[in-house]
């Protein structure tokens, strides 16, 4: 766990003292997709891996803490902060549902549950539950709604040059779309993208649906 936290470490602190010392245009409302492609390209990879390794020490040590310290667990029985290389799945649900932070998901699932329980209320009447397919349609914006908000939140909480005068210009809207976007690609992968791909070989089966989960994402 310890050479684990310090490549963390290290590799959070190779990362944030580039973007630090980058010269950013912040007069633009998109720093980085205003620069040439191949330094998109750069930047884009090198804040994920800033994320990554932040999320790792922010949330993942001290849980791994807790597990040797106070339950006297090994650090094998702390779970990753991600199940598996989220780069590895092979459908949009699954890089959601399965493979994405595991305190924010479980988080987000449970706070969409009184939604489910409206819906049994009003669709299946008393406390039946609802067609599970319609369940699912309903559920899903109401679990990428909070991360919607937290993540504007943080937005709109940075400081740029143009947030003293107009503070909505400063206001994430694709990052919104992005968030808002993906029960619509759950929707489209589950009608469109698996059947069509469900007769093929598992090879091209996988290949599609995974540049499917990209295209979308980007």
């Amino acid at each position: 766990m310890i050479p684990y936290a310090i490549t963390m470490s290290l590799l959070l602190d190779f990362a944030e003292q580039i973007l630090c010392n980058q010269a950013w245009h912040l007069g633009k409302p998109n720093p980085i997709t205003s620069l040439p492609i191949p330094q998109q390209i750069f930047f884009t990879i090198l804040c994920g891996v800033h994320a990554f390794a932040g999320n790792e020490l922010a949330f993942g040590q001290p849980r791994g803490l807790i597990y040797v310290l106070i339950l006297r667990l090994p650090p094998s029985s702390s779970p990753p902060v991600y199940d598996g290389n989220p780069l590895r799945a092979r459908s949009l649900a699954e890089l959601w549902s399965v493979r994405w932070h595991l305190e924010f998901r479980r988080l987000f699932e449970r706070l969409s549950l009184p939604s489910v329980w409206l819906l049994s209320r009003f669709s299946g009447g008393g406390d039946r539950p609802a067609n599970p397919n319609i369940t699912k349609v309903f559920r899903q914006p109401t679990i990428f709604s909070p991360p919607t908000l937290l993540h504007a939140g943080i937005s709109y909480s940075i400081p740029t040059l143009q947030s003293a005068h107009t503070p909505w210009s400063v206001v994430e809207f694709k990052q919104i779309k992005f968030f808002l976007a993906q029960p619509v690609g759950l929707l489209i992968e589950a009608m469109a993208v698996k059947p069509a791909t469900k007769t093929l070989p598992r090879q091209w089966e996988v290949g599609l649906r995974r540049a499917f989960i990209w295209s979308w994402l980007i």
